[in-house]
């Protein structure tokens, strides 16, 4: 199970659980993580928008990617934070590189 805490989303085991569960169910904090459809369709979307930016903005194409890194990583602790789901923030940077190698 994976509970947020001081330390950042934690998978937690054995009998940690127990405990951490019922502290995350009174505390709220419980985290779920993003269906695959859901982060991949993400990712999907990321990587299209992405190449729409690189196309109107060719001549600064690597500081796009960069700034689709941050807003990537943004949207990913944003879920985090206020909807309690894990996007993996890895994704976007994969996804951005993709799109640059792709479009160049």
């Amino acid at each position: 199970m994976y509970v947020a805490g001081e330390m950042g989303v934690v998978l937690v085991s054995s009998t940690e659980v127990h405990a951490s569960f019922i502290d995350s169910l009174q505390q709220g904090t419980q985290v779920a993580v993003a269906a695959p459809f859901a982060i991949y369709a993400c990712l999907a979307l990321f990587i299209w928008i992405s190449f729409f930016w690189f196309e109107r903005m060719s001549k600064v194409a690597p500081l796009v990617g960069i700034v689709g890194i941050v807003f990537g990583v943004a949207i990913s602790m944003g879920a985090l934070r206020f909807a309690r789901v894990w996007i993996p923030p890895s994704f976007f940077g994969i996804g951005i590189a993709a799109a640059y190698v792709l479009w160049t």
